[in-house]
């Protein structure tokens, strides 16, 4: 048995998870960012460990506050604050710049942004790409992930409200991993195709399990359930090598191939929940002194601004970018990274501008 943890269910903030965020938050933009390198082919993988760890933490604060004054209201409204503003903010200004700037040849680029702009202030655009096809142009494709999170918590703290005890809450959460992974697999059996992966990339239920399997582990760290260390890098080490196997086997790590279409996803969050276990119940090892490195909690702390903007970014500045160069550079090389360089750190700058002097207003009012 492990000795027993520090109390962090109660720690308002637990710098390695932020370190971990910012991991989450890497592994998304360099797959964006760098996608003709094969290296980071993987780094979509960067949603699902912002999911696990949003199911730990809000699962865990939803404990704290359980049958609490205020118990609803007082996490919707910190929800609101810490989404909401800026979420809207951006979309406020995409669709006054499609109004005023996109031009009658190119208005077929953005259609389905225009049609279905209600989806996109509901948090529904998921079920938007799923049943109208994805967008000519990915400028607000990444959103749905947020809106993915946005369905789980309009939901989850109202089951844990009405599951009285630990273990009947550890019943329901395995029973919906079971019924998720069942579902999944039954819609990747009828749309196997590459062409077809919104139908469970982008479903909600095909993608809770990785929120449930983070508060799973929120469960039991809370509970102070003393999991054997062993077990849970085993865990770990099982998990690291299905994926290393499958990739092996289908020969690249695309998330719509055989193995993550089905188990897969499922498979990572297991892999994701038992790193962030451990970084919490054990806060002075090796990795986690890397995990609160300051750059990279400070990433973790920006990283929804990072999220929200580095795809307008890149998809509006990128090829205009690499037009004025081609003038001035003859290099390919310089041609292919400077542009994306020049994206990423105009990204990084709007965000720490928008962090400081406009999402922390609406943070301190949490307070």
């Amino acid at each position: 048995m492990n000795t027993t943890s520090p109390n962090y269910s109660k720690t308002r903030n637990i710098p390695q998870l932020d370190g971990i965020r910012g991991i989450a938050l890497m592994l998304v933009l360099f797959s964006h960012y760098l996608s003709f390198k094969t290296i980071f082919a993987a780094g979509w993988c960067g949603v699902d460990l912002f999911f696990v760890l949003s199911g730990f933490l809000i699962t865990n604060r939803l404990l704290n506050a359980y049958k609490k004054p205020y118990y609803f209201s007082r996490f919707y409204r910190n929800r609101f604050l810490r989404i909401v503003p800026l979420y809207f903010s951006v979309l406020l200004i995409f669709y006054t710049a499609i109004h005023f700037f996109v031009k009658d040849p190119a208005r077929s680029m953005v259609e389905i942004y225009t049609t279905h702009w209600k989806s996109f202030f509901l948090f529904f655009e998921n079920w938007t790409f799923i049943f109208y096809g994805r967008p000519n142009a990915g400028y607000l494709l990444h959103f749905w992930s947020l809106a993915v999170e946005e369905q789980f918590y309009l939901v989850w703290p109202f089951l844990l409200y009405i599951l009285p005890s630990f273990r009947l809450r550890i019943k329901v959460y395995v029973f919906l991993i079971v019924l998720v992974l069942a579902t999944r697999c039954f819609i990747y059996y009828h749309h196997s195709d590459w062409a077809e992966f919104q139908y469970y990339y982008f479903n909600t239920f095909c993608r809770i399990d990785s929120f449930i399997i983070g508060a799973l582990f929120s469960e039991i760290e809370f509970n102070k359930i003393k999991l054997r260390l062993n077990f849970v890098y085993m865990m770990i080490f099982f998990c690291f090598a299905c994926i290393v196997i499958s990739a092996l086997i289908c020969r690249n790590v695309a998330f719509s191939n055989p193995f993550f279409g089905t188990i897969g996803y499922t498979i990572i969050a297991f892999l994701f929940a038992g790193i962030i276990y451990i970084s919490v119940i054990r806060p002075n090892t090796p990795m986690n002194f890397l995990l609160r490195n300051q750059a990279l909690t400070y990433i973790g702390k920006i990283s929804y601004g990072l999220y929200v903007f580095h795809v307008p970014v890149l998809f509006i500045l990128k090829d205009r970018i690499h037009e004025k160069l081609m003038h001035h550079i003859s290099s390919p090389t310089l041609l292919l990274y400077l542009p994306v360089l020049i994206c990423l750190i105009l990204t990084f700058i709007i965000s720490a501008f928008s962090f400081r002097h406009f999402e922390a207003y609406f943070l301190r009012l949490k307070k």
